[in-house]
Formats: C-alpha cells, structure tokens, sequence
C-alpha cells in the first residue's frame, strides 16, 4: 500500500514517500558504486599502463553517453515505462559486475574490460536523470520537487565523498576481485528497491502524463532554453564544467600516484575531498529548499 496522501488533504514531507523512499536507496548505492568505480578504474589503469592519457580515457568513456545519447534517453523515458527501464538498466550493470568479478578472480582482467565498463556505466549514467529522477518528479509533484531534488543531490553527492575513499580501501585491501564483488552485491538491494515500484506512478500533481513525439518535445525543450536567461546560463555553465573541470578530477590517480608517491587508500582520500565540497554544497541547497523553490 503507498504512503501517498488522499488527494483532498495536505501532502507529508517526501521522505515519508514509500516509492520516493526506493528511488532515493537506487540513486545512493548506484551513484556510491559509479564513484567508487571512477577512482579504482582510474587507479587501477594508471597502475597497469602509466598512461595519464589512458586514465583520463576512462573517464572520457564514462562521460561520452551523456553527449552522445542524452536526448535519446530523455526521449525513451518519455516512452517506457520508467520502472522497467530502470530495472533494464541495473540488471545490466548487475551482470557486469559479476562478469568481471569473475575475470578479475581468473586474472585475466586488462583495461580494455574497465574501459568497455566504463561506456555501459555511462550509459546507464545518461539514463539516470531522465528515468529515475523523472519518476521522482512525478511522484514529488511541483510542491515537493525542490526538497525532493535537494534530498537526491545530497545523496548522490555524498556517495562523491564516500565513494573514492571506500573504493582506494578496497583495491588496497582485496584487489579488483574485492571492488567487483563489493558493486554486485550492493546491486542488489538496488534492483529491490527498483522492483517494488509501481509501473507508472500517478502523478502527485494531477498533471498530465500525455506523451509528446520526440521532435516536438525536442523542439520545444530549445525552443524554452533559447528564450530562458536562467537556462542559458545553466546550459553553459555545464558546457564549462564538462570541457575543464571533469579534465581535472580525471587526474587525480596520475597526480596522486606519480607525483604525491600516495597509495590506493592516499588516492581514494585526495579524491574524496571533491565530494567533501559537493556535499557541503548540497547540504546548503536542501536547507534553502522550500515549496517556492
């Protein structure tokens, strides 16, 4: 039975949102799992190659859906039900993690395996905000949305710090056969969570769930951005970020290995201070974030 209020009254905090509840535990040990891979594929290839250019490549192919199949993805999410797609997606990456479980065990694992990872994960990256955070806006609604929002970015920032440290511990600890066995059992639970929701939840705003042709919401959506200041601004901002800031993050490994002489748990640390910041950050935002936001 969901926890969603009768229409007629006044709507509780989101958090106490059955369906919210799941998607919020899928985005955190998903997004925990993708940070703690960014560092040890990172780490790892540096270790196996010596290449700055290799590492930085990682995450190149990690980010690369996200340019190449952002608005097929927000197009199909329009198409599908969103809990299958979901569901399709961490199946996925269930598999993947316990296929090279099993060639890492086999000492057979090469960069091209993390590399070939990497894509798959940026994929399922790619898919994220319009599927799984689409469905939390339909269950959120417009008066919820701001502290729905905040409380997901909180999370999936705080797996930024979280993630690297715990992964440097890991690769130090176990190896790659400990990393991949740590992601496929934490899948689990995510693909739980997924399961338990509903196919196509009501929406908590009583808004419309009718189904635009991919050219005209494509059209739309630049048509509104052309004509927004503030989207403008934030389209650019991100074009900035993505071409100078992810180059630098990339880095981290290389810099930290070969020029700070730091092991995997050092690296994992000196990674984790990105998400230090990311956290404080998301932690101001949800405190700001209120029905007018």
């Amino acid at each position: 039975m969901n926890d969603r209020p009768d229409p007629q009254g006044a709507e509780p905090p989101i958090h106490l949102d059955r369906d919210f509840r799941r998607l919020w535990v899928a985005g955190l040990l998903g997004s925990l799992v993708r940070w703690l891979e960014v560092l040890v594929f990172g780490v790892y290839t540096y270790q196996q190659t010596g290449s700055a250019m290799w590492v930085t490549s990682m995450t190149l192919l990690r980010m690369l859906p996200m340019a190449l199949f952002g608005v097929a993805m927000g197009a199909l999410a329009s198409r599908v039900p969103r809990r299958t797609g979901l569901v399709v997606s961490y199946v996925v990456m269930f598999s993947m993690a316990v296929v090279l479980l099993g060639v890492s065990v086999a000492g057979a694992l090469n960069v091209w395996h993390l590399a070939l990872a990497s894509f798959i994960g940026g994929i399922v990256w790619a898919a994220d905000n319009p599927m799984r955070r689409g469905f939390m806006g339909d269950i959120a609604g417009a008066q919820r949305m701001g502290r729905a929002m905040a409380m997901d970015t909180v999370a999936t920032n705080g797996c930024r710090l979280a993630g690297p440290g715990l992964g440097g511990l890991l690769l130090a600890g176990g190896g790659m056969p400990a990393v991949f066995l740590f992601a496929a059992v934490l899948y689990l639970p995510v693909l739980l969570a997924t399961l338990g929701l509903p196919a196509q939840p009501a929406r908590a705003d009583g808004g419309s769930s009718a189904r635009s042709s991919t050219w005209a919401m494509l059209v739309t959506g630049l048509q509104t951005a052309r004509s927004s200041a503030p989207l403008r601004a934030a389209l650019w901002v991100t074009v900035v970020f993505n071409l100078f800031g992810w180059p630098v993050l990339s880095m981290v490994p290389v810099i930290a290995q070969a020029q700070l002489g730091l092991g995997p748990q050092g690296t994992g640390a000196l990674a984790s201070m990105d998400g230090v910041g990311s956290l404080i950050g998301a932690l101001v935002l949800t405190s700001q974030a209120r029905r007018a936001h």
